[in-house]
């Protein structure tokens, strides 16, 4: 986690550390603060770290959906084993209670002990970076190094421990790619959030127009136009 956060950029490093630990600014913090905490997405359910993952809205499913494509064309080019590349990204699935595109049969034990292990941390936390240490030792006892290149140099590619930070750093992206989605639909007409505001604002002058003789008297209603 050291190693991935020091190539963020402030900005990032700061939103990441938010996420990591339940501080970001979403429907479960604004809920203290006496505002709504409905999805702004799907307005389905409140809205909390965990439900940015399993939003039905559309869009969220479609960059989610991309961004795990994402994620796995870098992982295997960077050599990560596929069979570690398989046993992670169905732990994401599962965590976010999506349903796989395709099927991640996985026959390595290394792998199936990596994902126990991390199973015993919580099913969130391979979502937030938390990641067991056995991911590491598992690309370590799967990962074939490269050939030496014929002009006699080191071949270029990545460790396993480098590799097990590129899996901390492709989860952190795929919560990026979420919260983009999700704020571009926060401030859109979509919204909604913005829709309920609209609606419980318009319930409340209908309420008014109705009650407004029984609630004020007429030489009190002067104070309506002072507000």
């Amino acid at each position: 986690i050291g190693i991935a956060k020091k190539r963020l950029s402030d900005s990032r490093s700061i939103r990441t550390s938010k996420f990591m630990h339940g501080w970001l600014n979403i429907g479960t913090q604004k809920e203290k603060m006496g505002k709504d905490p409905l999805c702004p997405c799907c307005g389905k359910v409140n809205e909390d770290s965990l439900h940015l993952f399993q939003c039905e809205n559309t869009a969220m499913q479609k960059a989610f959906d991309n961004q795990m494509k994402a994620m796995q064309d870098s992982l295997l080019k960077d050599r990560v084993p596929r069979a570690v590349v398989n046993g992670f990204k169905s732990m994401i699935y599962h965590a976010a209670h999506r349903e796989p595109p395709t099927y991640f049969g996985n026959e390595s034990p290394f792998v199936q002990s990596a994902i126990e292990l991390q199973e015993s941390l919580g099913m969130e936390a391979i979502l937030r970076g938390f990641h067991h240490v056995q991911w590491t030792e598992t690309i370590s006892k799967l990962w074939v190094a490269p050939q030496v290149q014929r002009d006699g140099k080191p071949p270029n590619c990545k460790s396993p421990p480098e590799l097990a930070v590129s899996l901390v750093t492709q989860v952190w992206d795929l919560f990026e790619a979420l919260w983009s989605t999700r704020n571009e639909i926060l401030h859109s007409p979509e919204s909604a959030l913005l829709q309920k505001i609209d609606r419980d604002c318009t319930e409340k002058f209908l309420e008014f127009k109705r009650n407004q003789t029984e609630w004020f008297r007429s030489t009190d209603r002067f104070m309506l136009d002072v507000s």
